[in-house]
């Protein structure tokens, strides 16, 4: 199976609620970038994961945990092999770890014959975190509350993306943390109805470029290129919304020769295949 990245195009961070979670509303896009992931069904009741990330190997990752708490709910006596090849970076507000355990949701309740309804997988991951259930849905998507709250929209067909990690992680309490305004304005209706990524928005990026200059550099960069910089979730990864695929190979090039992890790619609708051939 694969496991698709995800890049947020719009960010609107709305307050800061009871639960010490932030009320959002975003738009996610699936796209591209992804892990792979092969899931092998075994006659005892083991979880036995493998991962191609040192840091990732042991069992309280997202997807050993997710793996025990189906095993445990269901009451399922068989167990299964994981073998995660992880290509999305750890930490980069890409949504990987997410991902991940969303893929895993999809391919145990088909591996252990469970037949989970939508509704189940979307409580199973509600419980791990509050990225996972737009990857149960994919495509493109606006994302509410903590962001657990998904509801479908029309594909964006975005191309030409580029983007590019400094090399260092940035946690999600660490962004959040730095917000010094909370937003709220028509700007979000502008850009539902438009879908113009030059209306982009990321109310993370201002506090995350404070504490990390290394990052409003690199959409300095991506601005100069002539293409529209945003900050991709919580970061550190940047996204540079390129006019056309020349501008987008030149860009990701510029970012390489520094060393630096770029990529390009682009939106996925949500009816291509989650199977890696």
């Amino acid at each position: 199976m694969r496991a698709s990245a995800k890049i947020n195009s719009y960010l609107e961070v709305l307050a800061r609620r009871e639960d010490g979670y932030h009320e959002i509303r975003t738009v996610f896009h699936e796209i591209d970038l992804c892990d792979t992931i092969r899931f092998t069904l075994t006659e005892n009741k083991r979880i036995k994961f493998f991962t191609n990330v040192k840091s990732l190997q042991n069992r309280e990752n997202l997807v050993c945990r997710i793996s025990r708490f189906i095993q445990k709910t269901f009451s399922v006596q068989a167990g299964a092999a994981i073998d995660l090849h992880k290509s999305i970076p750890v930490a980069a507000g890409l949504g990987g770890g997410s991902s991940d355990a969303a893929t895993t949701i999809r391919a145990l309740s088909e591996l252990w014959s469970l037949h989970l309804s939508d509704e189940q997988m979307h409580d199973i991951a509600a419980e791990f975190g509050s990225d996972i259930n737009f990857f149960l849905v994919g495509g493109r998507a606006a994302g509410f509350g903590r962001g657990e709250r998904i509801e479908p929209l029309a594909d964006s067909g975005i191309e030409n993306i580029v983007l590019a990690n400094p090399g260092f992680g940035v946690s999600s309490a660490e962004a959040y943390s730095a917000v010094e305004r909370y937003d709220g304005s028509d700007a979000w209706d502008k850009y539902l109805a438009s879908g113009d990524v030059r209306l982009a928005h990321n109310a993370l990026q201002a506090g995350v470029c404070r504490r990390f200059p290394a990052i409003q550099a690199l959409l300095n960069d991506i601005a100069e290129a002539g293409a529209r910089p945003l900050l991709s979730g919580s970061g550190p990864t940047v996204i540079g919304f390129c006019p056309d695929a020349e501008t987008a190979t030149a860009l990701c090039g510029r970012f390489a020769r520094r060393g630096m992890w770029s990529i390009v790619t682009r939106a996925r609708g949500r009816g291509e295949t989650s199977e890696v051939m």
